[in-house]
């Protein structure tokens, strides 16, 4: 069922449809509040962010202590830095910053940002964010001229609202096939699935890793053959871009910081998106 209120039929289904930031919490619609799900929100706030800085210095806060929290500080001083203006930035990580992540990597994102002169608010959670300010779960309140929330993902709403097995998060609850464990003709994949007996984390790596079996299982669906199992794989490689040219690279016990790191990144997320860019020149 569309929003419209028409229906499309199907044989077999597969939903893609990723997660979102909830927003609860935040003033709606605040011009000057930016979540980082949908992407093009970061585009927003870049464009709203150089417009305002050659005006005054700007006070920039980021709301989440994971992975994306400490990649938007960075890159916020490096946007700052690059287009001549001053801010402080203020990095509102919860109660323990980088919570999921080795000692190591903890200390050394924290020396990244205390370099790039970023402060690191922790121990105490973001409440809710008002025009201008946010408050704090202690009562105390932090001005800002913008705010980038990244405090965590939701899964598609749409599965619960169809009444689908869900797993706690709300998350489409599939087989090892990606099928739903109730109705065997969904699938689903990526970010808004949750696999039966089996956690894992809200990275790409794992989409892409499902996209084959998807595909593979979405043809034996439809030609009754055999399905394949989905098999995560061993551990990802995470690299985390600090903005100022260098990186965090961790796999296993591996951890490693520098701009060569930043280096494998870029040439990683560039060889993966140039897989699927249109070749040729367009018709008029």
């Amino acid at each position: 069922m569309l929003h419209s209120g028409e229906k499309i039929s199907y044989d077999v289904v597969s939903f893609n449809t990723g997660s979102y930031v909830p927003d609860e919490g935040v003033p709606g619609p605040d011009k000057n509040v930016f979540t980082v799900k949908p992407i093009e929100n970061l585009l927003r706030a870049r464009d709203a962010i150089i417009q305002k800085l050659p005006e005054k210095p700007l006070q920039l806060l980021v709301v989440g202590g994971g992975a994306a929290g400490l990649e938007l500080a960075g890159n916020l001083r490096r946007l700052v830095r690059d287009n001549g203006g001053t801010a402080q930035i203020i990095l509102a990580a919860g109660r323990r910053f980088l919570a999921a992540f080795p000692p190591k990597i903890r200390n050394l994102a924290k020396k990244y940002l205390l370099r790039l002169d970023v402060d690191v608010e922790e121990g105490c959670q973001v409440e809710r964010i008002e025009p201008q300010r946010a408050v704090f779960t202690d009562g105390r309140e932090l001005p800002y001229d913008f705010t980038l929330i990244a405090w965590g993902i939701l899964p598609s709403p749409i599965f619960r609202s169809s009444a689908l097995p869900t797993d706690a998060s709300g998350a489409l609850l599939v087989n090892p096939f990606l099928q739903s464990i109730r109705y065997p003709q969904i699938f689903g994949g990526g970010d808004c699935i949750g696999l039966e007996k089996m956690h894992l984390d809200k990275v790409g790596v794992y989409a892409v890793r499902q996209n084959p079996v998807l595909f593979q299982n979405l043809s034996a669906a439809l030609n009754q053959q055999e399905m394949q199992p989905f098999n995560p794989g061993g551990a990802y490689l995470l690299i985390v871009n600090l903005g100022d040219g260098g990186g965090i690279l961790w796999k296993r016990q591996f951890v490693w910081s520098g701009k060569l790191a930043f280096i494998i990144k870029n040439f990683i997320d560039q060889k993966f998106m140039k897989t699927f860019q249109i070749s040729g020149e367009r018709e008029s």
